[in-house]
């Protein structure tokens, strides 16, 4: 950020970004040293493998599959419609991503709680229900800003980018999508919760879900070519193919709700 207001070139907001990359993972790599069984053996390298391979393949189908479930109706945009329409279906995946990267940090904290009270059968609900109160008003409240206050935001959005020194003149296409961005803030608001139903699911062992994340996609793939005709239509689609994953998900919290209850 520094680099950026003392007006150096583009090539030197990179090395930054080098930098700061480097810096991050020698700072991570010392705080987990401190913690870490140097003694540690692995005594089955064969069977560790496999729970490595059997937990990792459906994070990677997952991890494939949020970035489809953001990206395809732009590649759907982009290859079957005008360059104005594909532009401002751009314009308005930045601004969602800004509101969905926001609370990914929480659900990279919850994800390890989870997963180690999983593994000592203790009541990992109560880490469920903490980070859902966290994860959920953060959508709440980027739904309401961006869903009611689209023009403050952007005027707030356009000047803050023109202060890092983003082309003014390109910034201001933002506001040639402001009557697009209360729907697709609601389209990201469902996959916020839906990427933290997810990982939680993950976390305890329903690896298998990714199987229904990717038949979403596939659903929200048809919908967007057949009836995507415009960025209204296909904001619909994505709301629709998002409410109906939620809702399943939902029910797949539930279902191991009660088997939790039922063991206890």
């Amino acid at each position: 950020f520094p680099v950026t207001i003392w007006g150096f070139s583009f090539l030197s907001i990179l090395y930054a970004f080098l930098g700061t990359t480097i810096l991050s993972f020698l700072v991570g790599n010392f705080f987990l040293l401190q913690d870490y069984d140097r003694e540690f053996k692995l005594t089955n390298v064969n069977n560790y493998i496999k729970r490595v391979f059997y937990v990792s393949l459906p994070i990677l189908f997952i991890t494939l599959g949020n970035y489809l479930i953001n990206n395809v109706d732009f590649l759907i945009v982009k290859a079957n419609s005008s360059e104005d329409l594909a532009g401002k279906y751009g314009y308005l995946q930045n601004l969602g991503k800004i509101y969905f990267f926001g609370s990914l940090l929480f659900v990279g904290a919850m994800v390890p709680q989870i997963t180690e009270a999983y593994n000592q059968k203790k009541n990992y609900f109560n880490l469920l229900f903490f980070y859902s109160k966290i994860v959920v008003s953060i959508a709440v409240v980027g739904l309401v800003v961006l869903g009611l206050f689209t023009k403050q935001f952007l005027d707030f959005f356009v000047y803050f980018s023109s202060i890092i020194g983003l082309r003014l003149e390109s910034l201001r296409f933002y506001y040639q999508v402001e009557e697009y961005v209360p729907l697709y803030t609601l389209f990201t608001f469902l996959i916020i919760l839906i990427n933290f139903l997810v990982y939680f699911l993950i976390a305890v062992s329903r690896v298998r879900i990714f199987l229904i994340f990717l038949i979403a996609i596939l659903f929200q793939t048809i919908l967007i070519l057949n009836f995507g005709k415009d960025v209204f239509s296909v904001l619909y689609c994505n709301i629709f193919v998002g409410i109906l994953l939620l809702i399943y998900l939902i029910f797949e919290v539930y279902g191991k709700y009660v088997d939790f209850n039922n063991s206890s």
